[in-house]
């Protein structure tokens, strides 16, 4: 990114303290993930969605949120997206097979049909004798059950971190510091910044913090997506107990664009001035009950990207 993108992105976060009336050094602005102070030398340009994932829109974030945990919460996202491809049958993964204390490394593949899998042994990961033990056992018919393991190279925790970071980035690079000083978004900032925290990834503050991270995040099996950029944000409106009760909320649609299909996920963030149980109490009771939560048409007019 040149200088002139990362001062013109400055320029405008400067602006945006002014206007949600934050006080700051005149030379500094705050990392929207960190909430500290940062000079325009401490700053990156960070994208909102990584570019392996088709993002080209940015923001600023300081060096260590987008070096040392940016890089890290992508390449679970990139795993994710390979893994939602294979079971498409456009993408091999690495696994295990076994035959009790047998085992060889392996490449999987499922058909492009939708059935079936194709296992390659990977002989130069493996060891000669359990392959050629493997084969004899197979051969002879004594063998009546395979163990195969897949590797899809994330977890899912920190996963559904990555997709909320990005859907905060999306609305802060749209809506600015007006947005991410509300009360409660701050409350979803400091879980973020808490879980992806290295000494955070076990105890009790990480498993706090996927509490109120984990019902935000929703999978999206039957999406039109007439759009070709990497997210949109369509305003709505969660029901609640009845219809007089409800929480607003920016839903943030992401697609990864593939040629056997797009890879769909959603991300619920509240809109400024909701509280965590109007607007997380649906989400919780939707998950609960493994019920779909369904929405609406949005006209275009409405949505941000």
């Amino acid at each position: 990114m040149t200088s002139h993108t990362k001062r013109r992105l400055f320029d405008r976060c400067r602006k945006s303290l002014a206007a949600a009336g934050i006080a700051v050094p005149e030379q500094a602005i705050l990392c929207p993930l960190c909430w500290q102070q940062k000079l325009l030398d401490e700053l990156t340009v960070d994208h909102v969605v990584s570019e392996s994932l088709g993002g080209k829109k940015t923001t600023l974030t300081c060096c260590r949120c987008n070096n040392t945990y940016g890089s890290s919460l992508e390449s679970d996202l990139q795993a994710l997206h390979k893994a939602c491809r294979f079971w498409k049958g456009g993408q091999q993964l690495a696994g295990e097979l076994r035959i009790e204390q047998d085992r060889a490394a392996v490449k999987v593949q499922r058909g492009s049909s939708g059935s079936g899998m194709h296992v390659k042994v990977v002989a130069k990961a493996s060891n000669p004798a359990q392959i050629t033990s493997m084969e004899h056992r197979v051969q002879s018919g004594e063998v009546q059950q395979l163990q195969l393991r897949l590797s899809y190279g994330y977890k899912s925790q920190r996963a559904i971190i990555a997709l909320v970071r990005c859907a905060y980035l999306a609305l802060f690079r749209c809506f600015g510091y007006e947005y991410a000083c509300d009360r409660f978004v701050q409350e979803l900032r400091k879980a973020m910044a808490n879980s992806v925290s290295a000494r955070a990834q076990e105890g009790e503050r990480y498993e706090t913090s996927l509490v109120l991270l984990k019902p935000l995040v929703v999978g999206l099996s039957d999406c039109n997506w007439p759009f070709s950029c990497a997210y949109v944000i369509a305003p709505g409106r969660l029901a609640w107990k009845d219809k007089h009760q409800g929480a607003d909320f920016f839903f943030v649609l992401f697609r990864w664009p593939s040629s056997i299909g797009d890879t769909r996920y959603g991300v619920f963030m509240p809109q400024p001035g909701q509280s965590e149980e109007a607007f997380l109490g649906p989400l919780r009771q939707a998950a609960a009950e493994h019920a779909s939560v369904r929405l609406g048409p949005v006209p275009v007019g409405l949505l941000f990207c």
